[in-house]
């Protein structure tokens, strides 16, 4: 089997799962206010200043709740010598409904494995299997995405790219790897915690079972980001990015059971995409032959490594340039003197 140039049934199907589904290990949110609760009728009304001043305080509490418990998490799951878990992704697309299962496995020494399988209707009707795997030994990630007979294999050194991560440390080294799908689940929770703009923190009963939930929608920085420049600040965003993110943990051991994701439709929201992790099993044996990639037969991997390193350079160029904006004034004065 070789690499093919994906059929209009492929594409749709790659923009209703894997795209999603990698956007998912990245996506934020937002910051928005509270409703007032209704004041006591035997105390006076508070001034606005006042109120606004205890509202800034409620909001500023429950951000840093949220944090605080992304941190928590995010310190037990590296705190696990392993993790395997089943994945269960539900995205829903207008009236379409995909399903995808898959597994997630971790290992100390930055080894991940994420495998997705789905199966759908093709446009003839008849079943159209894809299929997602990503393998990292720690030093090498391999990658394989598969819909009917469009494959695409890659590999990226782990290495090089970290080295190349660690110079430039002001960009966010766990934003970066969770971008990257380098860190797993730590770096995932990293990079919520550095995009999301937190307005929601409480505990939820879902049968019978306590959750802390985080919510929130994207920071107005990566809104910017994600609108074409010029955009007026009413413009939605595009319709494959949720425009909200709600996260549940374990009660009992700070477990990201579930994310979710949810797309402003009218005055509300509907979910979008649903990451659900199950049958989830800490410090069991993993074989190292989970780690292991085997390309499909005739398939012709693409190393992408040297340019995710030039992605991560031009990050750093555009954020100088954004800080000094003038490079003559950046020069020292004998520079500028022609010194």
């Amino acid at each position: 089997m070789t690499n093919k140039l994906p059929n209009r049934t492929s594409l749709r199907l790659r923009k209703s799962l894997p795209v999603i589904l990698l956007l998912a290990w990245l996506f934020s949110v937002f910051e928005t206010g509270f409703a007032q609760e209704n004041d006591d009728q035997t105390t006076p009304k508070p001034t606005k200043q006042a109120a606004a001043e205890e509202q800034a305080q409620k909001n500023a509490e429950v951000r840093r709740k949220a944090r605080q418990t992304l941190e928590e998490a995010r310190k037990r799951l590296e705190g696990y010598d392993s993790i395997r878990a089943d994945i269960v992704e539900t995205v829903l697309l207008g009236s379409r409904r995909y399903q995808a299962k898959g597994e997630y496995v971790q290992v100390r020494g930055n080894k991940v494995r994420l495998s997705f399988q789905v199966s759908i209707k093709g446009a003839d009707g008849k079943p159209l299997q894809g299929s997602l795997l990503q393998v990292s030994n720690g030093e090498v990630m391999h990658s394989s995405y598969q819909v009917g007979d469009d494959l695409q294999v890659s590999r990226r050194d782990v290495v090089q790219i970290m080295d190349t991560i660690e110079k430039y440390p002001y960009l966010g080294i766990d934003l970066v790897k969770a971008r990257l799908g380098l860190g797993g689940l730590p770096a995932l929770l990293s990079s919520l915690e550095t995009s999301l703009a937190f307005d929601d923190y409480q505990v939820e009963t879902i049968n019978e079972k306590q959750f802390l939930k985080i919510a929130g929608g994207w920071t107005p920085q990566l809104i910017a980001q994600m609108k074409p420049p010029g955009s007026p600040e009413d413009t939605p965003l595009p319709a494959y990015i949720p425009d909200r993110v709600h996260v549940y943990f374990d009660e009992e051991n700070y477990f990201p059971r579930r994310v979710l994701y949810l797309k402003q439709v009218g005055e509300g929201f509907q979910p979008m995409l649903t990451l659900d992790f199950v049958n989830i099993r800490q410090n069991v044996a993993v074989s190292a032959d989970d780690f292991l990639f085997y390309p499909p037969e005739g398939a012709v991997s693409q190393d992408i490594t040297q340019s995710i390193i030039q992605g991560i350079i031009q990050a750093h160029n555009q954020s100088q340039q954004s800080k000094s904006p003038d490079s003559a004034n950046s020069k020292t004065p004998d520079e500028n003197s022609g010194k």
